[in-house]
């Protein structure tokens, strides 16, 4: 386990897959970002995705329900030793709705060797900062 900060050009390659325009943009980045064994755990009843190949397919199916989908970083803290706590909102259109929806959750990732291993997604932001905060101290 690094003890080194999460780099900003690290920081910087994840806001950019959150606010990926199309599933292309964020696909070509995700090679980069999530290492190979990656887990997404996804929380509640949906469960986890294991392995990159599961996390692409989930996200390419994901995109696929929306005619207009956005996401939006609020906040981003690297609280070190491989430790990175977000916040980001996400809003769209499904389709065949009218009906703009919107939601604002919170991520903890994991990061070695300059990739994401772990990330659990917290409809609790309160929460998920308590962990993320939690995990850096014990990682440190």
């Amino acid at each position: 386990m690094s003890e080194e900060p999460i780099t900003p050009d690290l920081v910087e390659l994840a806001r950019r897959a959150i606010e990926a325009d199309t599933y292309d943009e964020w696909d070509a980045l995700a090679e980069r970002l999530y290492a190979p064994d990656a887990v997404w755990s996804l929380g509640g009843m949906l469960g986890s995705l294991e392995g990159l190949p599961a996390i692409r397919a989930f996200v390419k199916d994901y995109w696929l329900m929306w005619d207009d989908h956005h996401h939006h970083v609020e906040e981003t803290l690297d609280l070190g030793h491989g430790v990175m706590f977000g916040i980001v909102r996400e809003e769209g259109r499904t389709k065949g709705s009218d009906a703009y929806v919107g939601a604002r959750n919170a991520w903890v990732s994991l990061w070695e060797a300059g990739q994401v291993v772990r990330t659990t997604s917290y409809a609790d932001i309160d929460k998920a900062r308590a962990v993320a905060e939690r995990l850096a101290e014990e990682r440190g």
